[in-house]
């Protein structure tokens, strides 16, 4: 499947949604290729869950604060 720019429906950080004829997949980036993380039959679905991993990665790691 060749994929244009007006397939990519939705964009939030290192995900995106392809709209795809088998139906809407959110696509994670990697360094040389996309991979299907879900894929859905209804957009809105799948742009939830797309803003829902990106927040996920963005979040800062937890830190332990010392006592004195």
């Amino acid at each position: 499947m060749r994929i244009k720019e007006s397939d990519i429906l939705h964009e939030n950080g290192d995900f995106w949604v392809l709209n795809h004829p088998a139906g809407f997949h959110v696509m994670r980036r990697g360094l040389t290729h996309s991979t299907c993380e879900s894929a859905y039959a209804q957009l809105d679905l799948a742009v939830t869950r797309c803003d829902y991993l990106a927040n996920r990665n963005q979040r800062p790691a937890p830190h332990s604060e010392s006592s004195m």
